[in-house]
């Protein structure tokens, strides 16, 4: 923040939230005496109703760590983080929705957050069924992501179930048709979907470097989304376009050891799968019902025993790509968590996000 005062006492607030651990207050052109500084904190209440009673104390400091990222990241919608930008990405939204019975009793956040989906016509700036990347907007830049709008309609679908509120799903019954339709156009000749446009995003990892032309782990998605609208809107024919995904999947994208990323269009018009093996792509799998346990438990066990946080520092599996390291539990953030040995896990603490709110600053100018 820069002001440019005259000499004379000063009593401001900033108009927008900030977070900060600490502030510096430095006089470039004259001196000046900083009188008080407060904070004013906006953060959601009401969020006391769940509690956690664990043997290990370090497991209840990671539970209230959760509360109280919850209570920064959700004042008025789901946001993405309370400082740098504090839009409601979708995705991210699925998973932080999950909590919010738990923590508050009700769902009336987001079934607001799901009206500013219902209410618009049309988003101006987007193709028409596609859906904004955030909320409560769409960008003027026009660029919208394939797969959050599919991660929207599994959120939907468990929004339902812990709300019952059968009327905002039926609101938004047309929308989501209206995107199955859109997502539908983009199917090639073996069903899967083919060249997702504008930004096709996973996550933060080598994973979003094999995203076109056919990528698995999108369609992945895709057959669960298709699922989704099965049972919130009793398609039977979606389901069974679910199952068929899943099938070709399980043909195209399995190596016998690994899911394979994605496929690509050569000049000539055949498709050749790449030999891409990141380990988002087998997580995918499992999450989206194409790798059951029953049918694929060699990979399970594999992902057990050798992925995850167990394979930093290690050579093992070098070829496949992790997750993006921003997202893998760090050395001081992990929890001590029990083996099934009765051993200790790994130990550490779990840092706490500065609290955000808006700073009143009283300051005289020399």
């Amino acid at each position: 923040m820069d002001l440019r005062l005259d000499p004379s006492e000063h009593e401001f607030e900033t108009i927008e939230p900030d977070t900060l651990r600490a502030l510096q207050a430095a006089a470039l052109e004259s001196d000046i005496e900083l009188l008080d500084v407060r904070r004013r904190e906006l953060a959601t209440s009401g969020i006391g109703r769940a509690r956690l009673r664990a043997s290990d104390p370090v497991i209840e400091r990671v539970f209230e760590a959760g509360r109280q990222t919850f209570r920064q990241h959700a004042v008025a919608i789901f946001m993405d983080c309370p400082s740098r930008e504090r839009a409601g990405w979708l995705c991210d939204r699925f998973f932080t929705s999950r909590s919010v019975i738990d923590l508050r009793g009700h769902a009336r956040i987001e079934r607001a957050v799901l009206e500013d989906v219902a209410l618009p016509e049309a988003f101006p700036h987007l193709p028409e069924a596609m859906l904004p990347k955030w909320d409560p907007s769409d960008h003027d830049n026009g660029q919208f992501i394939p797969n959050w709008a599919m991660w929207f309609v599994l959120e939907l679908r468990e929004y339902q179930d812990r709300s019952g509120d059968r009327e905002r799903v039926e609101q938004l019954h047309p929308r989501v048709l209206q995107l199955v339709e859109f997502v539908h156009r983009l199917r090639n000749s073996d069903g899967l979907r083919e060249k997702l446009p504008s930004w096709a995003f996973v996550e933060w990892s080598a994973a979003n470097t094999f995203v076109q032309d056919v990528h698995h782990p999108s369609n992945m998605l895709y057959a669960e989304m298709l699922d989704a609208v099965a049972q919130l809107y009793g398609r039977a024919d979606l389901a069974r376009e679910a199952a068929a995904v899943r099938a070709t999947l399980r043909w195209l994208a399995w190596d016998g050891e690994f899911f394979l990323d994605n496929a690509v269009r050569r000049p000539d018009g055949t498709l050749a799968v790449t030999r891409h093996r990141t380990e988002t792509c087998q997580y995918d799998a499992f999450l989206f019902g194409v790798a059951p346990p029953a049918t694929h438990g060699d990979l399970w066990t594999r992902l057990v025993r050798d992925f995850g946080p167990k394979r930093n520092g290690t050579d093992r599996w070098a070829e496949i790509p992790p997750l993006e390291p921003a997202h893998r539990p760090r050395d001081e953030v992990r929890a001590s968590l029990p083996r099934r040995d009765g051993a200790a896990g790994v130990r550490g603490i779990c840092a706490v996000s500065p609290a955000q709110g808006r700073t009143q600053r009283h300051a005289r100018g020399a």
